[in-house]
C-alpha cells in the first residue's frame, strides 16, 4: 500500500529540516513557489499530481517514498546546474544532475494514483523537456571525437578526464602494480604514438593520409546526412500547408485572403506604437536570458496579456471591431510529421542513391582515394630523390 502526503506537507518538512540544518527559512508560500517552478521545469503535469481526492483543491498528493527526493531538490534549487535548468538551458547543465532528477521524477511519477498511460505520458514528456537522450548521446560523441585526438597527439590531453579514466580501468580490473599502470596509461592515451615511431616517415604518413581523408569522408557523410534531415522535415511542414490550401473551400479561401490582408494592415499599425515594440523587446529579452521558467513569470504574462490588450485596441480602431483571433488559440495540428526513425532511413537511402554505387561508397570509406594515393606517392618519390642527392 503506497502512502501519500499533500504539497502542504512537503512544505511543512521543508521548513522543519531548515530549522535542523539552521538554513535560511522561507514562508510557506515561498516553498510553495518553489516547489511549482520545479515541476514546470521538469515538464511535469500537475492536474495528474491532483488525485481523485484532491481534485477540487490545489494541492497535490505525492507518493511519501519520494519525500526526501523532494526535499533534497528543494536545497538544490540555486545549485549553479539547477539555475541552468530553470532557464531551460539544460544543454549546459551537468548530465549527472539532470539524470538524478529523472530518476528521482520517474520514480515518483510511477508510484502516483493515475493510469499507467498517463505516467508513461509524464514520464515522456520530462524526457522531452531534459532533451537528455540526446544531450546523453552527444556527450558519447564528443568523447570520441576527443579520443581521436589522444590518439594522435601526445601533447594534446584532458589530464582530469584520462585519469578518472584509468583509474575506472584500474578499478575494474584490479591492477596493483605501478609500472603495469603506467603503461596501460600510456597506451590508453596515445593508442598510435608509439606505433608509429617504429614506422618510417613512408609507413606513417600512408597511414595518417588514410585516416585523414577517413575523417574527410566522415565529416562530409554527416553534413549530408543532416542536409537530407532538414530538407525531409521542411518538406513535410510545406507540403501539409500546400494541401491545407487544397482542401480549402472558396469560402474558407476567400476568408484566408481577407485575414492575410487584414494582417498585414494591422502589423503596419503596431509598427508604430511604441509601447508594442517596447513590450515585445522586453518579452525577447526575458526569453532569451531566463528561459521558460523564472521569478519574471507574472511580469512575462502580464506582457503577453498587454501585447494582446494592444492588438485588441488596434483593429477596433481600424476596423470597428476585433477581425483576427489570437493565433495563440489555435491548436498547431503536427499528425502530418513522419516518425524520427522513417525520416532516417528516407535521408540515409537518399544520401546512399546520390553515390554513384554502393561498391563505390564502401571503396570510398574504406581506403584512400586514387588522388590521395597519387599525391602521396609523388612526395615520396620527392623524399626519396632528396635522400639521393650528394650532401
Amino acid at each position: 500500500m503506497i502512502e501519500y502526503i499533500t504539497l502542504s506537507d512537503l512544505v511543512k518538512k521543508v521548513s522543519q529540516d531548515a530549522v535542523e540544518k539552521g538554513k535560511e527559512i522561507f514562508n510557506t508560500k515561498k516553498i510553495r513557489e518553489k516547489y511549482l517552478n520545479i515541476f514546470e521545469m521538469m515538464n511535469i503535469d500537475r492536474d495528474k499530481l491532483k488525485a481523485s481526492d484532491c481534485k477540487q483543491s490545489k494541492d497535490f498528493k505525492i507518493p511519501k517514498d519520494s519525500q526526501n527526493f523532494l526535499i533534497n531538490v528543494y536545497w538544490l534549487y540555486s545549485d549553479a546546474d539547477m539555475k541552468k535548468m530553470r532557464k531551460g538551458l539544460f544543454e549546459q547543465a551537468s548530465l549527472e544532475s539532470i539524470a538524478e532528477l529523472l530518476d528521482g521524477f520517474r520514480e515518483m511519477i510511477l508510484k502516483l494514483d493515475i493510469s499507467e498511460n498517463d505516467k508513461d505520458e509524464m514520464i515522456s514528456k520530462m524526457y522531452l523537456r531534459t532533451k537528455y537522450p540526446y544531450l546523453q548521446r552527444r556527450a558519447e560523441v564528443l568523447k570520441e571525437l576527443e579520443n581521436i585526438k589522444l590518439d594522435f597527439c601526445p601533447d594534446y590531453q584532458d589530464d582530469a578526464r584520462v585519469e578518472d579514466e584509468l583509474q575506472n580501468y584500474v578499478d575494474n580490473n584490479d591492477i596493483k602494480n605501478m609500472m603495469e599502470m603506467d603503461n596501460i596509461s600510456a597506451q590508453r592515451r596515445f593508442r598510435y604514438y608509439d606505433i608509429l615511431d617504429n614506422l618510417d616517415v613512408n609507413d606513417q604518413l600512408l597511414f595518417t593520409s588514410f585516416v585523414l581523408e577517413d575523417i574527410r569522408c566522415m565529416i562530409k557523410r554527416h553534413h549530408e546526412l543532416y542536409s537530407y534531415i532538414s530538407e525531409i522535415r521542411t518538406c513535410e511542414i510545406n507540403d501539409a500547408a500546400e494541401q491545407k490550401a487544397l482542401n480549402m473551400t472558396s469560402e474558407e479561401e476567400e476568408h484566408a485572403t481577407e485575414d492575410f490582408n487584414y494582417s498585414i494592415k494591422l502589423q503596419e499599425e503596431l509598427d508604430k506604437n511604441e509601447e508594442y515594440k517596447d513590450l515585445l523587446l522586453e518579452r525577447k529579452e526575458i526569453l532569451r536570458s531566463n528561459g521558460f521558467i523564472n521569478k519574471l513569470q507574472p511580469r512575462f504574462e502580464a506582457i503577453c496579456e498587454r501585447l494582446q490588450e494592444i492588438d485588441n485596441e488596434t483593429q477596433k480602431k481600424l476596423w470597428g471591431e476585433v477581425v483576427l483571433k489570437d493565433s495563440e488559440d489555435e491548436d498547431i495540428d503536427f499528425s502530418f510529421r513522419d516518425t524520427s526513425e522513417n525520416v532516417f532511413q528516407e535521408a540515409l537511402k537518399t544520401y546512399c542513391d546520390n553515390n554513384k554505387s554502393r561498391r563505390e561508397y564502401e571503396k570510398r570509406m574504406g581506403m584512400i582515394t586514387d588522388e590521395e594515393r597519387l599525391r602521396v606517392k609523388e612526395f615520396i618519390e620527392q623524399l626519396e630523390a632528396q635522400r639521393k642527392k650528394p650532401q
